[in-house]
């Protein structure tokens, strides 16, 4: 493949300098049309094969707020909303593991009148101060995106080195397209690794559902699908905006060369999540169940089919004998009907925490139905629905448990009767102290008692539900500086509507970015804006 031609203005003399080697690099202007402000979205440096280069970190002159520093623009293809300091004007770099060799750059500053019109430059750091390289060219300040290598393939996937939380990745409804925006259907998916048959590869690359990805020792995160016949993909569209197992720096599309991986490019951030939702679908396809089909009686006509919890010849028998959580493996409290499980590495304290937790969001109606709770055939334990919390510190996954003892992956995820969560949510917080503590539990125990209401108390509240969902999702979206759409998680189906839902009335999301940027990331906010879908959730959860 022919290699582009240098960029016009590579001069030589006491302005503009001969391109070298440097770790650091940046754009610059003196100022802009407004005086204050310039708006660059996705900065990218490329070498001279027009490959993008991969930098470490992120620097800028300085930034107008949260949501906007150098990182959104250089790291993950979103806005920088820059502000100009004294001596230096405007500036937003990038600084790279060892010297690298920038040929081109691209990016967008078409912001109105943060637009940087007149002049900008790129340069490089040499021996302590800064080297105008040459001016940028206009071409370099459009829309223009890095060139795709080109070459078709049987098999394709979208990989990231790492996620937020280092360990996990959820990805909804992954799409591969043709130049001509039409679907390629794929006959196969895989992945790196997934939480639980719940949540394997097919779910989200066949059926359009939810990936509950999982990274392995020695790779990085992945999911990817093979199809008949080599195919193009010219782009690919899916959901990450899962707190947390979000991998927000990079993501990369590869294609299958022989026995390797090449990448092809980055994924842009208008690919992940950012098109606006579709309206609502249809009414459930399968027809309601006779309410006599059901553990309890529904209050009202269903609307359509319901999870199969709630069908009686679904279900597993009752237990001949009460459930007696397993003395030599777990710590363990029954919560008037709700047994609280911890692995003994977590420690007595952790158990406390989690009782403690239970009882201030669960009332104790509820938690006596948890104890009643009876799984569908499919699961391996028959119930009763539960919280089990593992030890992050050792690394302990599902499998381990007694119930088990199998090769399931993750400690974060509710699959019946199973609520699985993470001793670091009762201390310092999940990813790092990057989620506020709790915030995981929370999310994962709406998710079983959302099962336990409908089995038990009724199961029009699917319907409900689902109709608070279709009516609410679109205020979880916001418009972008640069006219994108970045939906929350809660957007994903009616399931994480609900559990969201739940974990913003509860005080955890309320540093959430995505969510304060929807103006909805606090109780008093929700109510506000919902007031029904608020007096719903408090009937079966106890509010602060």
């Amino acid at each position: 493949r022919p290699r582009p031609p240098p960029p016009a203005g590579r001069l030589q003399g006491s302005q503009f300098h001969t391109p070298r080697m440097s770790a650091k690099w940046r754009i610059q202007a003196d100022t802009s049309k407004s005086g204050w402000a310039w708006d660059v979205a996705g900065l990218k440096f490329l070498d001279d094969d027009d490959e993008v280069l991969h930098p470490k970190a992120a620097f800028s002159s300085g930034y107008g707020a949260p949501g906007y520093e150098p990182e959104r623009a250089v790291l993950e293809d979103g806005l920088w909303g820059g502000r100009k300091s004294e001596g230096e004007g405007f500036f937003l770099g990038a600084e790279f593991e060892e010297p690298v060799l920038v040929h081109r750059v691209c990016f967008t500053d078409t912001s109105y009148d943060h637009h940087a019109p007149a002049e900008a430059t790129l340069q490089r750091l040499e021996g302590g101060a800064w080297q105008t390289v040459r001016e940028v060219q206009p071409e370099e300040r459009g829309r223009k995106r890095p060139k795709a290598r080109d070459g078709a393939a049987s098999s394709w996937r979208i990989y990231a080195e790492t996620s937020q939380s280092g360990w996990g990745w959820d990805v909804q409804k992954l799409e591969f397209f043709d130049e001509g925006g039409n679907t390629l259907r794929p006959k196969a998916a895989f992945s790196s690794g997934c939480a639980g048959q719940g949540f394997a590869p097919e779910k989200a690359v066949l059926q359009g559902g939810m990936w509950g990805g999982r990274k392995p020792e020695n790779s990085g995160l992945f999911l990817g699908a093979e199809f008949d016949k080599p195919m193009l993909v010219h782009r690919v569209h899916f959901t990450d905006t899962s707190p947390g197992h979000h991998a927000p720096l990079r993501v990369t599309l590869q294609r299958l060369d022989g026995d390797l991986w090449q990448d092809v490019r980055e994924v842009y951030a208008e690919e992940r999540g950012s098109r606006p939702l579709r309206a609502l679908e249809a009414p459930r396809p399968e027809k309601a169940p006779a309410p006599e089909e059901c553990v309890v009686p529904p209050s009202q006509p269903l609307q359509g089919e319901v999870h199969e919890c709630c069908l009686l010849r679904e279900l597993h028998p009752p237990r001949s004998e009460p459930f007696v959580p397993d003395g030599s493996f777990y710590h363990a409290e029954n919560c008037e009907g709700l047994w609280v499980c911890v692995s003994k590495s977590c420690g007595e304290e952790t158990l406390t925490r989690a009782c403690d937790m239970v009882r201030a969001y669960i009332p104790k109606h509820l938690r006596a139905l948890w104890g009643q709770f009876r799984s569908p055939r499919w699961a391996k334990d028959p119930g009763p629905m539960r919280l089990v919390v593992l030890d992050n510190r050792i690394n302990e996954q599902a499998g381990i448990v007694p119930e088990l003892q199998d090769g399931s992956e993750g400690r974060n995820g509710t699959s019946c009767p199973f609520v699985f969560t993470s001793r670091e949510d009762f201390y310092e917080g999940v990813a790092g102290g990057g989620w506020r503590p709790k915030r995981l539990t929370t999310h994962e125990m709406v998710h079983g008692a959302d099962m336990v209401i409908r089995q038990l108390v009724d199961p029009v509240v699917h319907d409900q539900m689902e109709n608070f969902y279709g009516r609410y999702r679109e205020k979880f979206q916001h418009i972008t500086p640069i006219g994108t759409t970045e939906s929350a998680y809660a957007t994903a189906n009616r399931d994480e509507f609900f559990a969201e839902a739940v974990s913003i009335c509860r005080g955890v999301m309320d540093n959430e970015d995505v969510y304060v940027k929807c103006g909805i990331s606090t109780k008093e906010l929700l109510q506000g804006e919902m007031p029904d879908l608020y007096t719903f959730l408090a009937k079966y959860f106890s509010m602060p």
